[in-house]
């Protein structure tokens, strides 16, 4: 249990009367802020997510129309560096509920 003190002087007459002391419990309001982080980290890497597998469905619908698919995937892999460099800074500044340790910067 996670508790917040609060205490004032309660004086009469220039002079010390006794303490008002207030005691709360903030486990519950703490539990609800770790979760609350947690979804908005979860919310992060999952449009990081939908970001890949968006470009990676352009790449398989260009490849069925147009010969010239290569530049696409190309684009579309750099698209993938800039975001791994983005997942490498969240996970080092301790945004993200996991750490991305096992990928190389480049």
């Amino acid at each position: 249990m996670e508790r917040a003190i609060a205490a004032q002087p309660l004086q009469a007459d220039e002079s010390l009367a006794g303490w008002v002391v207030v005691l709360r419990d903030v486990t519950g309001a703490r539990h609800h802020l770790e979760w609350q982080v947690r979804q908005e980290r979860l919310a992060t890497a999952g449009q990081l997510a939908a970001g890949i597998a968006h470009d990676f469905n352009n790449i398989l619908t260009q490849s069925c129309y147009m010969p010239s698919w290569v530049s696409s995937l190309r684009r579309v892999i750099a698209g993938w560096r800039q975001r791994r460099r983005f997942l490498l800074f969240l996970g080092e500044a301790g945004l993200l509920a996991w750490k991305p340790s096992h990928w190389r910067s480049g």
